[in-house]
Protein backbone atom coordinates (compact mmCIF):
# COMPACT_ATOMS: atom_id res chain seq x y z
CA UNK A 1 0.00 0.00 0.00
CA UNK A 2 2.84 2.33 0.90
CA UNK A 3 4.51 1.73 -2.50
CA UNK A 4 1.19 2.38 -4.24
CA UNK A 5 0.85 5.76 -2.49
CA UNK A 6 4.49 6.53 -3.16
CA UNK A 7 4.01 5.92 -6.91
CA UNK A 8 0.49 7.35 -7.22
CA UNK A 9 1.31 10.80 -5.84
CA UNK A 10 3.92 11.63 -8.53
CA UNK A 11 1.56 10.23 -11.19
CA UNK A 12 -1.22 12.43 -9.84
CA UNK A 13 1.04 15.52 -10.00
CA UNK A 14 2.16 14.61 -13.51
CA UNK A 15 -1.45 14.24 -14.68
CA UNK A 16 -2.37 17.68 -13.24
CA UNK A 17 0.65 19.20 -14.98
CA UNK A 18 -0.30 17.62 -18.32
CA UNK A 19 -3.93 18.74 -18.05
CA UNK A 20 -2.81 22.25 -17.12
CA UNK A 21 -0.47 22.44 -20.10
CA UNK A 22 -3.21 21.15 -22.40
CA UNK A 23 -5.66 23.82 -21.14
CA UNK A 24 -3.03 26.55 -21.60
CA UNK A 25 -2.48 25.41 -25.19
CA UNK A 26 -6.24 25.51 -25.81
CA UNK A 27 -6.40 29.06 -24.43
CA UNK A 28 -3.42 30.11 -26.54
CA UNK A 29 -5.12 28.67 -29.63
CA UNK A 30 -8.36 30.52 -28.81
CA UNK A 31 -6.38 33.68 -28.11
CA UNK A 32 -4.79 33.68 -31.54
CA UNK A 33 -8.12 32.90 -33.21
CA UNK A 34 -9.92 35.61 -31.23
CA UNK A 35 -7.26 38.17 -32.14
CA UNK A 36 -7.58 37.22 -35.80
CA UNK A 37 -11.37 37.53 -35.54
CA UNK A 38 -11.07 41.01 -34.03
CA UNK A 39 -8.81 42.06 -36.89
CA UNK A 40 -11.46 40.78 -39.34
CA UNK A 41 -14.06 42.95 -37.58
CA UNK A 42 -11.74 45.97 -37.86
CA UNK A 43 -11.25 45.09 -41.54
CA UNK A 44 -15.02 45.44 -42.02
CA UNK A 45 -14.78 48.97 -40.58
CA UNK A 46 -11.77 49.74 -42.78
CA UNK A 47 -13.33 48.52 -46.02
CA UNK A 48 -17.05 48.92 -45.39
CA UNK A 49 -17.58 45.32 -46.53
CA UNK A 50 -19.85 43.72 -43.93
CA UNK A 51 -20.87 40.65 -45.96
CA UNK A 52 -18.79 38.20 -43.90
CA UNK A 53 -19.35 39.78 -40.46
CA UNK A 54 -21.75 36.96 -39.56
CA UNK A 55 -18.70 34.67 -39.49
CA UNK A 56 -17.16 36.77 -36.70
CA UNK A 57 -20.04 38.30 -34.74
CA UNK A 58 -23.00 36.46 -33.21
CA UNK A 59 -26.41 37.41 -34.57
CA UNK A 60 -27.56 38.34 -31.05
CA UNK A 61 -24.30 39.93 -29.84
CA UNK A 62 -24.74 42.45 -27.02
CA UNK A 63 -23.12 45.87 -27.46
CA UNK A 64 -22.92 47.75 -24.16
CA UNK A 65 -21.47 50.80 -25.94
CA UNK A 66 -24.06 50.99 -28.73
CA UNK A 67 -24.67 54.55 -29.92
CA UNK A 68 -28.46 54.71 -30.05
CA UNK A 69 -28.24 58.02 -31.94
CA UNK A 70 -26.87 55.96 -34.85
CA UNK A 71 -28.96 52.78 -34.58
CA UNK A 72 -31.80 51.33 -32.53
CA UNK A 73 -31.04 47.82 -33.78
CA UNK A 74 -29.25 45.16 -31.77
CA UNK A 75 -26.66 42.45 -32.48
CA UNK A 76 -25.08 41.90 -35.87
CA UNK A 77 -27.62 44.15 -37.62
CA UNK A 78 -26.65 47.04 -35.32
CA UNK A 79 -22.95 46.55 -36.05
CA UNK A 80 -23.56 46.59 -39.80
CA UNK A 81 -25.59 49.80 -39.49
CA UNK A 82 -22.91 51.33 -37.27
CA UNK A 83 -20.16 50.53 -39.78
CA UNK A 84 -22.21 52.07 -42.60
CA UNK A 85 -22.75 55.26 -40.55
CA UNK A 86 -19.06 55.58 -39.66
CA UNK A 87 -18.01 54.93 -43.26
CA UNK A 88 -20.49 57.56 -44.44
CA UNK A 89 -19.07 60.16 -42.03
CA UNK A 90 -15.42 59.08 -42.49
CA UNK A 91 -15.05 57.42 -45.93
CA UNK A 92 -11.30 56.94 -45.42
CA UNK A 93 -11.76 55.50 -41.92
CA UNK A 94 -9.01 53.18 -40.67
CA UNK A 95 -8.86 51.34 -37.36
CA UNK A 96 -5.41 50.11 -36.41
CA UNK A 97 -4.99 47.68 -33.51
CA UNK A 98 -2.01 48.77 -31.40
CA UNK A 99 -2.12 46.30 -28.50
CA UNK A 100 -4.18 43.16 -27.94
CA UNK A 101 -4.36 41.35 -24.60
CA UNK A 102 -6.31 38.22 -23.72
CA UNK A 103 -7.81 36.87 -20.52
CA UNK A 104 -9.66 33.63 -21.23
CA UNK A 105 -12.32 34.38 -23.85
CA UNK A 106 -12.08 38.14 -23.33
CA UNK A 107 -9.98 40.27 -25.69
CA UNK A 108 -8.90 43.83 -24.95
CA UNK A 109 -7.75 45.86 -27.95
CA UNK A 110 -6.16 49.30 -27.76
CA UNK A 111 -6.64 50.94 -31.15
CA UNK A 112 -6.30 54.16 -33.12
CA UNK A 113 -9.14 55.32 -35.35
CA UNK A 114 -8.17 57.75 -38.13
CA UNK A 115 -10.23 59.38 -40.83
CA UNK A 116 -11.40 62.56 -42.49
CA UNK A 117 -14.91 63.80 -41.72
CA UNK A 118 -16.05 64.37 -45.30
CA UNK A 119 -19.64 63.15 -44.83
CA UNK A 120 -22.60 64.05 -42.62
CA UNK A 121 -22.15 62.97 -39.01
CA UNK A 122 -25.30 62.60 -36.90
CA UNK A 123 -26.99 65.42 -38.77
CA UNK A 124 -23.97 67.74 -38.68
CA UNK A 125 -22.33 68.89 -41.91
CA UNK A 126 -18.85 67.56 -42.76
CA UNK A 127 -15.89 69.49 -41.38
CA UNK A 128 -13.35 68.02 -43.84
CA UNK A 129 -10.97 67.74 -40.88
CA UNK A 130 -8.92 64.67 -40.06
CA UNK A 131 -9.01 62.94 -36.70
CA UNK A 132 -6.86 60.48 -34.82
CA UNK A 133 -8.71 58.97 -31.87
CA UNK A 134 -7.53 56.32 -29.42
CA UNK A 135 -9.85 53.81 -27.83
CA UNK A 136 -10.22 50.43 -26.19
CA UNK A 137 -12.55 47.60 -27.21
CA UNK A 138 -13.33 44.77 -24.81
CA UNK A 139 -14.90 41.80 -26.57
CA UNK A 140 -16.04 38.45 -25.21
CA UNK A 141 -15.87 35.53 -27.64
CA UNK A 142 -17.82 32.28 -27.62
CA UNK A 143 -17.42 29.54 -30.20
CA UNK A 144 -15.18 31.80 -32.31
CA UNK A 145 -17.62 34.73 -32.51
CA UNK A 146 -17.88 38.05 -30.69
CA UNK A 147 -20.87 37.86 -28.32
CA UNK A 148 -20.39 40.90 -26.08
CA UNK A 149 -18.70 44.31 -26.52
CA UNK A 150 -17.73 47.34 -24.44
CA UNK A 151 -15.84 50.36 -25.75
CA UNK A 152 -14.17 53.46 -24.40
CA UNK A 153 -12.92 56.05 -26.88
CA UNK A 154 -11.80 59.66 -26.78
CA UNK A 155 -14.97 61.19 -28.25
CA UNK A 156 -14.24 64.58 -26.67
CA UNK A 157 -10.81 64.59 -28.35
CA UNK A 158 -12.46 63.72 -31.65
CA UNK A 159 -14.96 66.57 -31.31
CA UNK A 160 -12.11 68.99 -30.54
CA UNK A 161 -10.17 67.80 -33.61
CA UNK A 162 -13.28 68.34 -35.73
CA UNK A 163 -13.64 71.89 -34.37
CA UNK A 164 -16.96 71.09 -32.72
CA UNK A 165 -15.69 71.73 -29.19
CA UNK A 166 -13.39 74.47 -27.96
CA UNK A 167 -9.92 73.42 -26.79
CA UNK A 168 -9.12 73.66 -23.12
Amino acid sequence: MRNFLFLSFPLFLLSILLISCQQQNMTADNSAANKATMLKIFEAFNTGNTDSLGNYVAEDAIDHALDTMITKKQGLAALKELIAAYRSSFPDLKINAKIMAVAGDTLLTYYTFTGTNSGMMMGMPPTNKSVSVNGVDIVVFKDGKAVEHWEVSDNLGMMKQLGMMPGM
